[in-house]
């Protein structure tokens, strides 16, 4: 039950993303595309998909709950280290 409604919680964040960030995400995360094959089938640059993606994920991770994100198999939700 926890799973289907944490779906739901991301469905509905990503339903409040642009369209193409949200087309970009789910052939990014679902589809596994690369950003070159995103760019292409959306008429963009890799640039432009590279900052949807960014965009996009950033909005989506912070209308979750720190539980809700470490439950997510998005390498974005992990924390970065700061440069050596």
């Amino acid at each position: 039950v926890g799973g289907r409604w944490l779906l739901a919680r991301v469905d509905a964040l990503l339903a409040a993303l642009p369209e193409r960030a949200r087309t970009a995400i789910r052939l990014r995360k679902l589809d596994g595309l690369s950003q070159r094959q995103i760019a292409e089938r959306l008429g963009v640059t890799e640039t432009v998909v590279e900052n949807d993606l960014a965009r996009g994920l950033r909005a989506l991770l912070a209308g979750l709950s720190e539980g809700e994100r470490e439950e997510l198999p998005l390498r974005a939700a992990r924390k970065r280290h700061a440069p050596r």
